[in-house]
């Protein structure tokens, strides 16, 4: 993040879900990112970091609440083709593995960070219409509200 805001070219990493053959998620170099006058950083460790906040303009935390986070873990580990847990196999294991750690881990690690964003939005829509709120469009109408006559700088550059 830093050598984006020094106008440096940086390599981010590609990651695979597991559909390796060891079953581990593995991480290769991929594709390279030129900077530009935004930097979007999306991540659900964004706020985590006081170093990445205090090089951060805007910040938005997206919440869910915790039934459908549920759904869309079970929703991505199913389009991945695997059911994960640390205790067996099955729905069973996977519905256990997920409230007796991941909401956990969610709680402390992610929810608790949610008042640093500068604006937070929420995202239990998806399940009624099953897509994604569009980001873009709820960044650019903020960052317009919070930045208007700065991007009107720019646009007209």
């Amino acid at each position: 993040l830093k050598n984006l805001q020094e106008w440096k070219s940086i390599q981010i990493p590609h990651y695979d879900f597991g559909n390796n053959p060891t079953g581990k998620w593995q991480r290769t170099w991929g594709s390279f990112i030129e900077p530009k006058d935004f930097i979007i950083l999306d991540g659900i460790f964004g706020l985590v970091d006081e170093r990445i906040r205090e090089m951060t303009d805007v910040s938005i935390f997206i919440d869910i609440s915790p039934l459908n986070r549920m759904a869309r873990r079970f929703v991505r580990d199913f389009w991945y083709g695997q059911t994960r847990s640390y205790m067996g196999s099955g729905l069973g294991d996977t519905i256990k593995f997920y409230v007796e750690y991941v909401e956990k881990w969610y709680q402390d690690y992610v929810e608790k960070y949610k008042d640093f964003a500068d604006l937070i939005v929420n995202n239990d829509a998806w399940a009624e219409k099953w897509e994604e709120p569009k980001m873009v469009d709820i960044t650019v109408n903020y960052l317009r509200g919070k930045y208007e006559k700065e991007i009107e700088k720019i646009i007209e550059q």
